[in-house]
């Protein structure tokens, strides 16, 4: 048996699962956020044919497509 009341167990371990749910989600935006932002000190800092990856073309396409869904989740 589940739950205090017979019947509504599994409604209570469905609210108990629903808040774990937005924690891991929390955790996740959290967790890009932090990716994106070492990305940018990484591309900034390594340097090919003389200037920073960041100022490829290419590498800037590439966090550029990764800033927009990080934007969307503040």
């Amino acid at each position: 048996m589940l739950g205090e009341l017979p019947g509504r167990g599994f409604y209570q371990m469905m609210d108990a699962v629903e808040l774990g749910r937005v924690n891991v989600a929390a955790r996740a935006c959290g967790v890009a956020h932090r990716a994106f932002e070492l990305a940018i000190t990484y591309a900034q800092h390594r340097e090919t044919f003389g200037k920073p990856i960041a100022q490829h073309q290419a590498i800037e396409f590439k966090l550029c497509r990764a800033s927009r869904p990080r934007r969307l989740t503040r």
